[in-house]
């Protein structure tokens, strides 16, 4: 082995090593585990402070169109909240007092619908689902779910 190899890999390995380092802030979020969502392992009276303000419980309308059985993610834009499952490929939209709007549901390969939500994401104005198996960003108008037209993306995300 050469020199710069060994440069290289010693260079990698103290790179590695210094990536595994403990943050020593005083922020002890041992008890959180984050991803799309927070999982919180113990109870919420032993959060460090800052974490999470209050705690409210908002009791949705039924759907007649489906229970969703997985949230995947959930967002609160202005008096919207819009709940998304990735496996059931579905957004539900309620109003902040809990009120059932209307859902989006369009899987399929038409001009209006999509193959995947990979994910979503909620503007004051609308909502974009992210399509990875077909390449595009579909955008629905939030105000009633109206379907807005896609856009091509070159990549997945």
């Amino acid at each position: 082995m050469n020199t710069l190899s060994k440069l290289t890999l010693i260079s990698v390995m103290i790179s590695a090593m210094a990536g595994c380092s403990v943050r020593k802030d005083g922020n002890n979020l041992s008890n959180v585990t984050t991803a799309d969502s927070l999982l919180f392992t113990e109870p919420l009276d032993t959060l460090p402070d800052g974490v999470i303000s209050s705690v409210s419980w908002l009791p949705l309308q039924n759907s007649d169109q489906r229970i969703i059985d997985e949230i995947s993610k959930l967002s609160v834009v202005d008096s919207f909240i819009v709940i998304g499952s990735r496996r059931q490929a579905v957004l539900q939209v309620y109003s902040t007092e809990g009120k059932f709007l209307y859902e989006i549901s369009e899987k399929g390969q038409g001009p209006e619908e999509y193959l995947e939500i990979a994910t979503f994401t909620v503007t004051p104005t609308s909502i974009y689902i992210l399509d990875n198996f077909s390449h595009k960003i579909s955008r629905y108008a939030l105000e009633k779910g109206t379907f807005m037209g896609k856009t091509e993306v070159p990549f997945v995300a």
